[in-house]
């Protein structure tokens, strides 16, 4: 599978060691895009740029408001050596030809009929065009494998003991891992079947956005990434849900729309990009998402998992007719937590919680023990 456009990464092992050059120091690399966080952002005037609200992950009661020029980023992250020890940015040059593609389809399947509160606030068409969805599958990829949270799971994988350290060029070993696995990644992403939806509850992101549901820091990301959910938040209110592959759940297995009734799934989504995030979550300043959050049972969560790894999470949905949709007043309306005639959705149905439950946790057994039957030989 091709890239949207071509540049050469040299994906050769290089040593580790080497002092961080001027250059790196002076580079100031995004391993978020600020395309994307600007989806999060308010434009301010001056030199401010667009202006969000961040917290830490360890700590989401202390928000601050950051420009999108200075969060998600990190000093020279992207500079490498070649073999001969010359450094090189040949990594954010890729990355920041898959960024300009991706915006483009970012922008046809989002701000279409922008300034119309009736038009549909859901990608049409759906599914997307084949270069969009390209273009999409790239960037997802690459956001997928380009994170400090991806650099450091590496180096624990090498079974190094420390944090890797910022100011010496340890890079090296990321570069090769992008470059060896992000076409594979894209050409998985772009196979699978995408589920579009429209969340009542407002939406966090992080600095880690796409999250490979119950596998973040599986040691075969490529393996991950072809079985489990993967789901990315598009902006405050609408996300992108590629499901897991299910005999019983035939209409999962094409694109489809997410039906927004009942139970909301994107608070335990919510919730999940908060205790993986690597240092900072982040919103929308008119879309805060913490008040519908446990935030304290998820900091417990987070605290625990390097020794006990992370919550696990199944989802069950229903879909929406092809020609369905939400209007885009909501995507700047919030509703409040009863049903009304004006909710976007219809009233919940009700069901035994505990049957629901027991019939989850099932299923989420009954998927764990596939994952693990995919990777014996």
């Amino acid at each position: 599978m091709s890239p949207p456009s071509t540049i050469l990464i040299d994906s050769g092992r290089y040593p580790r060691g080497n002092i961080m050059g001027d250059k790196a120091r002076a580079t100031n690399d995004h391993f978020v895009p600020q395309m994307y966080l600007r989806r999060w952002a308010v434009p301010r005037s001056g030199r401010g740029g667009h202006q969000l609200i961040a917290a830490p992950a360890d700590n989401p009661r202390s928000e601050f408001p950051a420009s999108t020029r200075n969060i998600g980023s990190e000093k020279g992250f992207y500079w490498g050596t070649t073999p001969e020890g010359v450094e090189h940015h040949h990594t954010e040059k890729f990355l920041s030809i898959i960024e300009s593609e991706a915006t483009t389809a970012f922008r046809a399947l989002l701000d279409k009929d922008e300034g119309s509160p009736a038009a549909d606030a859901l990608p049409r068409p759906w599914p997307p065009r084949p270069a969009h969805r390209l273009a999409m599958s790239w960037w997802i990829a690459a956001q997928i494998l380009r994170t400090p949270r991806q650099r450091e799971r590496l180096w624990n994988l090498d079974g190094s003991p420390l944090d890797p350290p910022r100011s010496i060029a340890s890079a090296n070993h990321h570069i090769r891992y992008i470059a060896e696995n992000v076409a594979p990644l894209a050409a998985t992403i772009y196979r699978r079947a995408w589920g579009v939806g429209y969340s009542t509850p407002c939406l966090l992101t992080s600095d880690a956005p796409v999250q490979i549901m119950n596998a973040q820091d599986d040691s075969d990301q490529l393996r991950a990434a072809s079985y489990w959910d993967i789901y990315l938040p598009l902006d405050p209110h609408r996300y992108l849900l590629i499901p897991i592959q299910r005999p019983q759940a035939r209409d999962l297995t094409i694109d489809h729309k997410i039906d927004p009734n009942g139970a909301p799934i994107t608070i335990p989504l919510n919730e999940t990009v908060m205790e993986t995030a690597h240092r900072h979550i982040f919103w929308h300043p008119d879309h805060d998402p913490r008040p519908r959050l446990d935030l304290d049972q998820v900091l417990a969560i987070r605290q625990q998992r390097p020794a006990a790894g992370g919550s696990q999470s199944t989802f069950s949905y229903a879909t929406l007719h092809p020609d369905a949709g939400i209007e885009r007043r909501w995507l700047h309306r919030h509703v409040p937590d009863h049903a009304s005639s004006e909710h976007p959705g219809t009233e919940r149905t009700t069901t035994d919680p505990t049957a629901t439950a027991e019939t989850m946790l099932n299923r989420l057994n009954t998927d764990i023990q596939r994952y693990r039957n995919t990777g014996r030989t």
